[in-house]
């Protein structure tokens, strides 16, 4: 076994911290005094090296969007990447905040997820090349969806602090599929994804329709509101 890499960011933000060795690395995002949020990834060095260029990208991205606050807003996140895990590409649960990803599907390119998913009849063709910057086309998917899978822990939060029942939770989207800026979450019962594919496009700087970025916008606002008053 390779002895331990560490490295550390210590200029901007978001600050990075690692630990790579052959087969697992883990990756933390750090606010000043400790490790807010948490990436385990079990894949050979090459495979780290693709998800640690991606995770940075995308957290950038995310806390940019927050205006720095990224690793306060979502303190004891932890994020799962490995093979057998999900049967799907990713899987979020906000109760546990704790977000799991297939590993050999997070590491198809945007380009190569877009292509599989749209013969699959998923997405129509352009719906993530539209949203996610050019010159990342090619990077692991995983850029695009931790904001996706994000988005599902920010409405699943929020929906629990308010006291909404299991099955009442998830519907901030209700009514507003057909606003979906992708095929994905345009089924009237898929208000979770229209809702989780929005906030990523918002996050990658993409057009999201008025109607469901206020939505999404809303609930981001009582989420800020909650972890400031020691609510989340």
């Amino acid at each position: 076994m390779k002895p331990a890499k560490y490295e550390l960011a210590i200029k901007g933000h978001p600050h990075f911290e690692e630990h790579h060795e052959d087969g697992e690395a883990h990756i933390c995002v750090a606010t000043v005094d400790q490790c807010a949020v948490v990436f385990g990834i079990e894949a050979n060095p090459d495979e780290q090296e693709r998800f640690s260029e991606a995770i940075k990208i995308s957290v950038e991205k995310l806390d940019e969007f927050f205006g720095g606050d990224f690793a306060e807003l979502f303190k004891g996140l932890e994020v799962q990447i490995g093979s057998g895990l999900t049967e799907s590409g990713g899987i979020s649960n906000a109760e546990e905040n704790r977000i799991i990803f297939d590993k050999d599907k997070m590491l198809m390119s945007v380009a190569e997820e877009e292509d599989h998913l749209v013969k699959l009849g998923y997405l129509n063709e352009g719906d993530r090349r539209r949203a996610v910057p050019v010159e990342l086309h090619d990077q692991a998917v995983i850029v695009y969806e931790l904001p996706h899978e994000i988005g599902h822990i920010i409405e699943g939060r929020v929906d629990r602090l308010l006291g909404l029942g299991k099955y009442e939770r998830y519907r901030r989207a209700d009514g507003l599929t057909d606003k979906s800026p992708t095929l994905y979450g345009e089924q009237p019962e898929h208000s979770r994804e229209a809702f989780a594919e929005a906030f990523a496009y918002m996050v990658m700087g993409a057009h999201v329709e008025p109607e469901l970025e206020a939505v999404v916008l809303q609930a981001i606002a009582e989420l800020r509101a909650s972890v400031h008053t020691g609510g989340a």
